[in-house]
């Protein structure tokens, strides 16, 4: 019997997802390497803990990515842009120049 005759839904990973996770794995396998090198080299230690936090949060967010579990940070985002770009448009903001006055290059 499928699972999906059962009620279970079956997601499958796409090529990209798979290719993504693969990266991430491989990036924190180098960043590994690189903070006990550092560690070798007689970094200070807690340089070597706070870059070995900031490289698994990087992979931490790709692995999100990958598995698309930030649905709403992307509509958020979508919704701040769209809202930006209303704002920019219909203020007069000498911080902000009119888009008749970019130039642009062909």
């Amino acid at each position: 019997m499928r699972a999906e005759n059962r009620g279970v839904k079956m997601d499958h990973m796409k090529l990209w997802q798979i290719a993504v996770l693969i990266y991430a794995v491989i990036y924190f396998m180098l960043a590994g390497i690189m903070e006990a090198d550092n560690l070798r080299q007689s970094y200070p230690v807690t340089y070597v803990a706070f870059s070995m936090i900031a490289q698994t949060l990087v992979v931490g967010g790709v692995v999100l990515f990958a598995l698309e579990k930030a649905p709403r940070v992307r509509q958020s985002m979508a919704m701040a842009v769209s809202a930006a770009g209303a704002w920019s448009s219909q203020s007069a903001s000498p911080l902000i120049p009119p888009t008749n006055l970019i130039p642009t290059v062909f």
